[in-house]
């Protein structure tokens, strides 16, 4: 509180610009304004101060009069202003008549007229002023009556105002008093309300932050599974292709027997190709030596006609032995028989190998088929898996890069098989027609025949299957297409699912945004009225204290304070409800928030059930297109190897009609010759020792080729009959490897859902305990938080009284002040107006004003 004090007079506030000494008091109304008392007793003294030097100013003029008051007065006022310079002091006496307003009471009391004289010691200057100035009119003593009363009467009004302000103020500090209790109660209702509804809100938060968690693991978790499960796949595939790689050189090296025995076949046939080469050459120098015995017959013809009695005898033996010949040529035919049976017992046995192939080629399209039913679950873990897609594609390109090469290697292998078929067909044509007799060229056209028959048949045959093989072609281009329409339109549909969710994720994600910036302004706009209204309390405490602090001032401002004040409180009301209209629309928005999360998770849902719905077709309608690529390359395969049979038998067709017309040919020469041959079985009985000869040697050899060939054939059987075992063992232990790797990996699927779902407990209840734990430290927090609240407010509360009661107490010392100052002032004009009555002070001012004269200078 600032020390409240009488204010000192000043000559300049009063002193004209002229520097005339005349003074007008004019009565100033401006109290009437304020409602505090200091500033009225201020004023009250100050037009006693303005009075009084009128006073001294109306004694200073009347002085050349009464100088011997004017010394008196000097040695009065010399010691006060030695002691208080630049002051005024005024003293009042008591009027011996009690004034009255008649005017013949005026006219008695003329002659003793009040008067006052005075002077204030200021410097030099001032003394030789008042030396010349001295000795004036005098004041009529009603007219200071007049103003002492209205002055008097105008400090009774000030003081009843104060005591009415007074009584206001107070009744204002209660109502303001239970203003803020009421504001209080609300707070302490409202502010836990909002603390634990924020409180709940921040926990729902963490609840659903801590959830988003736990799933994006759970789902992270389930990849790197997929992940292992694609690696543990990847690695089976990998030892299948390793292991068809493994076993793919023993097929080969089967194809090397069998290309060696081939080889063998051909050289033994090359060497048979010699022998008859060398018979040939012998039955030129035969037909040689026929031709010379010609010739020597010719020239014994003569001489034979002689002997042709003893010829026809020999004849009849001839006969004999020609009966015998025949004999043994029926059974050289039933050898020939037994060889052709022989014969078509290989071809049965190579029926049967064909068969055996066309097994071992199924069982490798039924390998193919499972590579391409494991390609096809590569390419499906490929799908959810980018990695394995490259490895697979790696593989793949190199598997395709395998396979051409092989069928590069193959269409070579086939193309120099086939030249070499050709040469030695051509070979075998050539031979044919220069080695074999009448008899051999019979039971060729007998064959011929037969295999014309049957080469027309297979031609049928072949047709039918082509017909056949062309109307499943077009029957799977047809489903080809259809599917592959199919699998379009699903892609499309896919494709328009996709930008729908898109489209919904982006139009959810924005309205997410645009809500958060939303809550963000709200939330902004929230703390910033906040701190207004902090800066708003801030101001009003210092304007408080402030107004403590300069009550001086604040009396002219005070009207316009509460002006501020009404508008502060105003403004604080507007932004109350802006704060509340701000947390409604808060809550709103939080509403739809959660609503746009239900949305957006009820679409989620809708789209993986449709993406769920369409992968399982996805992956069937895949299956089904790999499988009927599959058979569209079985067709192209089988349509090739009948390409293949069609060409070799047209070939074949074509030289068993060149062989037909060159055996007609030979049948018509040999239908002449016949009666020649009549005559040259003479010369073939030397020849045909020498065929038989030939012919025990080439049956010696057949029997040993036989026998080789029972053995090449029984160790292949033996060695199939290994194979075919340790296939049957493999597949069974492949059985019972996969039966136990099932019931492993559905124990293990097991265990890992009961882990999954005893790790999802424990994650529930560990957030759970996380969530009490929490809600435990907030609501500590909060009852401390409320206990030093309530802490804080008592002290404030203390506070607050203990300095009205300071103010109060101040105020009342101030009142007894003012009162004190009041009676001095009563008596100063009491004494006044008894110096005056009596005419004391004229006297000692007089005298004053004489001992300052005579005093040398």
């Amino acid at each position: 509180m600032p020390d409240k004090s009488l204010v000192p007079y000043n000559h300049a506030a009063i002193e004209s610009k002229d520097g005339s000494g005349d003074r007008t008091l004019q009565k100033r109304r401006s109290c009437e304004m304020v409602t505090t008392p200091s500033p009225c007793v201020k004023k009250a003294l100050f037009h006693l101060e303005r009075i009084k030097h009128y006073l001294q100013e109306t004694c200073i003029k009347d002085g050349d009069q009464e100088s011997e008051v004017g010394t008196l007065s000097h040695s009065i006022l010399k010691p006060i202003g030695q002691e208080k310079a630049q002051k005024k002091q005024l003293r009042f006496l008591t009027p011996v008549i009690e004034y009255s307003p008649n005017s013949e009471q005026d006219e008695a009391t003329s002659e003793k007229s009040l008067s006052v004289q005075g002077s204030g010691y200021v410097s030099d200057d001032s003394q030789a002023i008042a030396q010349k100035s001295m000795f004036k009119k005098q004041i009529s003593s009603f007219e200071v009556f007049n103003q002492v009363a209205e002055l008097l009467q105008r400090l009774e009004d000030d003081r009843i105002a104060t005591l009415k302000a007074l009584e206001i103020e107070r009744n204002r500090f209660k109502n303001l008093s239970w203003k803020i209790d009421m504001m209080s109660q609300r707070r302490i209702v409202q502010l836990p309300m909002a603390v634990q509804k924020e409180h709940d809100a921040c926990a729902f938060d963490i609840s659903e932050l801590q959830w988003h968690v736990s799933y994006t693991e759970r789902q992270l978790e389930r990849s790197k599974e997929r992940v292992t499960a694609a690696q543990v796949l990847n690695d089976s595939l990998n030892e299948d292709i390793n292991f068809v790689k493994k076993h793919c050189p023993l097929v080969e090296e089967k194809l090397t027997m069998e290309k060696e025995a081939m080889k063998k076949i051909r050289t033994t046939q090359k060497a048979t190709d010699g022998e008859l080469s060398d018979a040939k050459v012998v039955l030129d120098h035969a037909e040689e030596k026929y031709q010379e015995a010609l010739e020597t017959a010719e020239r014994e013809r003569q001489k034979t006609s002689q002997d042709l009695d003893a010829v026809r005898g020999q004849l009849t033996m001839l006969k004999k032995d020609l009966h015998h010949s025949e004999a043994m040529y029926q059974a050289y035919l039933k050898k020939a028989d037994q060889s052709r049976e022989k014969l078509s017992n290989q071809g049965d046995e190579l029926t049967a190998l064909e068969k055996k192939t066309e097994e071992l080629r199924e069982l490798e399209q039924k390998e193919v088929y499972r590579i391409e039913e494991l390609q096809d679950e590569v390419k499906q873990v490929e799908f959810e898996t980018g990695e394995v897609t490259k490895q697979k594609n790696k593989l793949e390109n190199e598997i395709d890069q395998m396979h051409q090469d092989m069928r590069g290697r193959i269409s070579d292998i086939e193309g120099q098989y086939k030249d070499s078929l050709r040469t030695l067909r051509e070979l075998q044509e050539n031979n044919r027609d220069m080695k074999y007799d009448i008899e051999d060229m019979n039971e060729e056209i007998k064959t011929c025949d037969k295999a014309v028959a049957k080469a027309e048949r297979e031609s049928e045959r072949f047709a039918k299957e082509k017909e056949r093989c062309e109307i499943q072609l077009k029957n799977a281009s047809d489903d080809v297409t259809n599917i592959t329409m199919i699998n379009i339109e699903l892609k499309t549909q896919l494709e328009k699912e996709e930008t729908k969710s898109q489209a919904l994720e982006d139009a959810l994600k924005s309205s997410s945004e645009n809500l958060r910036k939303q809550v963000n302004e709200e939330m902004r706009q929230k703390t910033a009225l906040e701190s207004k209204r902090n800066h708003n309390s801030t101001a009003l405490l210092k304007g408080k204290s402030e107004n403590v602090k300069k009550k001086i001032k604040v009396e002219k401002t005070l009207e316009e304070t509460q002006n501020a004040v009404a508008k502060a409180v105003r403004e604080v009301k507007a932004l109350q409800e802006q704060h509340e209209k701000s947390l409604h629309t808060v809550t709103d928005l939080e509403q739809r928030l959660t609503a746009l999360n239900a949305e957006h998770e009820s679409t989620e849902k809708d789209l993986t059930q449709q993406k769920n719905t369409i992968e399982p077709v996805e992956r069937k309608l895949q299956e089904e297109q790999m499988e009927l690529k599959s058979k569209i390359k079985e067709m192209e395969f089988e349509e090739l190897q009948m390409n293949q049979k069609l060409k070799d038998m047209t070939v074949s067709q074509n030289a068993m009609q060149k062989r037909i017309n060159t055996a007609e040919t030979n049948i018509a020469k040999l239908k002449e010759e016949l009666n020649e041959l009549q005559i040259k079985l003479e010369t073939g009985e030397n020849t045909n020792q020498n065929l038989q000869k030939k012919l025990d040697e080439a049956t010696g050899r057949l029997d040993a080729r036989d026998k080789q060939h029972k053995q090449l054939m029984a160790e292949r059987i033996k060695v199939k009959e290994q194979l075919e075992e340790n296939v049957r063992l493999e597949v069974e232990s492949n059985k019972k490897v996969a039966q136990k790797y099932r019931v492993l990996q559905s124990e293990h699927i097991d265990l890992k859902n009961r882990f999954m779902s005893m790790y999802d407990n424990k994650v529930k209840m560990e957030a759970s305990i996380k969530d009490h734990k929490q809600l435990l430290k907030l609501q500590e927090k909060l009852n401390s938080a409320l206990r030093q609240y309530y802490y804080d407010r008592g002290k404030f509360n203390q506070a607050g009284l203990t300095k009205f009661y300071v103010q109060s107490h101040n105020n009342t010392n101030m009142m007894t002040n003012v009162q004190k100052g009041l009676d001095i002032a009563i008596d100063n004009i009491s004494l006044f107006l008894k110096s005056q009555i009596d005419g004391s002070a004229t006297n000692r001012v007089h005298q004053a004003a004489m001992e300052w004269l005579e005093t040398p200078s």
